[in-house]
């Protein structure tokens, strides 16, 4: 776990392939994505909040 936020960037594809499922850093309901409602990614570069966990998934 990280203790303070982390920049990371994804190394592969484009965006638009690669789905966001998971951001505990985000308020209920947009922490845990249900099946179908994931997220696409605007940019390759994100941020990890501390204390958090982020899962991503490409297509």
């Amino acid at each position: 776990m990280v203790w303070q936020d982390l920049a990371f960037s994804v190394q592969q594809d484009n965006p638009e392939d690669w789905l966001r499922v998971i951001d505990t850093a985000r308020q209920s309901p947009h922490d845990i994505m249900e099946p179908d409602q994931e997220v696409v990614l605007q940019c390759l570069d994100d941020t990890l909040r501390a204390r958090s966990v982020v899962v991503l998934i490409s297509r």
